[in-house]
């Protein structure tokens, strides 16, 4: 189906971010590095294969702004330890058995060790924040930050208990519902450091704008994300295929099937949604069943809705390498068709 159609959008993507997921990798391979029991755990998940998206997203929105690239970094890290804190606690809660492409935290170490090395994390994040102090941001600046820094994370921690209330009732949720759990879950961890980056470049005039483009790309990459549940093969995804289903989580295209379907189209999703992880048989019945219902086109005009308005955010911006990589990320979102 979609197969090729991922791994070559991944792929285009893959070749904006890299320099920036290298520089990313190297400065965090210097924290936790003690050789205690505790950095080795923290490492196990901080070091795995990652996207560091939030991080690069930082680094290129402060480089667009036409700020030093250097004044990023502690930002960088700082998000992408309090990205990674959430997904060692989602894991425990989601009770998962894989994370980015490894067993996570709570199996490897154990739930006791799975809930520190979290805490950890989200400890030393705002230590991070704390070495710009170093620089030259002014202390209103800092603490403005730190205030959007700790707004972003209660919002996803909000998202989160949306989701698992969610999870419990999926026969009567709305596409409404879905949208307000993805921007408080994942899109506030994507709107918060491109938020953050208008901050420390000091230019709190289109500091509005960073957050809308953060805010609008990270609804998007959630149904693209949705959209690889369903239809990636398992290599182009390091969680595995078919999560949602089996773990009950909200997906857009489940959601808005339950709304769309006829009633015998309804009853085959709800019995393959609430069986075991579905056979190569089932995903060809609900691959036909969101074509028949429209749903993948819905859904796919809705994702597109969501990247036009990250890039209209970008529109007053100032012509910089940082600008022009966040747009090529967008072009190459965009080059998903999302549809047979």
């Amino acid at each position: 189906m979609f197969e090729q159609e991922f791994q070559n959008l991944q792929d285009k993507i893959q070749e904006i971010i890299e320099p920036y997921q290298k520089i990313c990798d190297s400065r965090l391979s210097t924290v936790f590095d003690d050789g205690s029991r505790l950095s080795r755990i923290v490492g196990y998940s901080l070091h795995a294969p990652g996207k560091r998206l939030r991080s690069v997203l930082h680094m290129l929105m402060v480089e667009a702004l036409g700020c030093d690239l250097d004044k990023s970094i502690p930002g960088a890290l700082s998000y992408e330890m309090a990205h990674t804190a959430s997904l060692v606690h989602d894991d425990i809660i989601d009770n998962a058995s894989m994370r980015r492409g490894k067993a996570p935290v709570c199996t490897e170490f154990g739930l006791d060790a799975a809930i520190v090395s979290g805490d950890a994390l989200l400890i030393k994040a705002f230590a991070m924040i704390a070495e710009l102090a170093k620089t030259d941001i002014s202390r209103k600046d800092l603490l403005e930050l730190i205030s959007c820094t700790s707004r972003m994370g209660l919002r996803a921690c909000q998202g989160q208990l949306l989701d698992t209330e969610l999870s419990s009732k999926l026969q009567h949720i709305t596409i409404k519902d879905y949208l307000r759990m993805i921007t408080l879950k994942t899109a506030s961890l994507i709107e918060g450091p491109c938020e953050g980056a208008a901050i420390i470049a000091g230019r709190q005039n289109v500091r509005i704008e960073a957050a809308q483009f953060g805010r609008n790309l990270g609804i998007a990459f959630q149904i693209l994300d949705d959209s690889k549940d369903l239809f990636s093969c398992e290599s182009s995804t390091l969680k595995g295929r078919f999560t949602d289903l089996i773990n009950n989580k909200p997906n857009i295209y489940t959601i808005w099937a339950l709304k769309k379907t006829s009633p015998r189209q309804k009853q085959k999703l709800q019995s393959i949604m609430s069986g075991p992880a579905p056979c190569s048989a089932d995903a060809d019945h609900l691959f036909q069943i969101l074509q028949q219902s429209k749903v993948i086109d819905l859904t796919f005009r809705l994702y597109q809705h969501y990247l036009k308005k990250a890039g209209h955010a970008l529109s007053s911006f100032p012509d910089t390498t940082g600008k022009n990589r966040l747009q090529q990320i967008l072009a190459a979102m965009s080059s998903w068709p999302g549809r047979s």
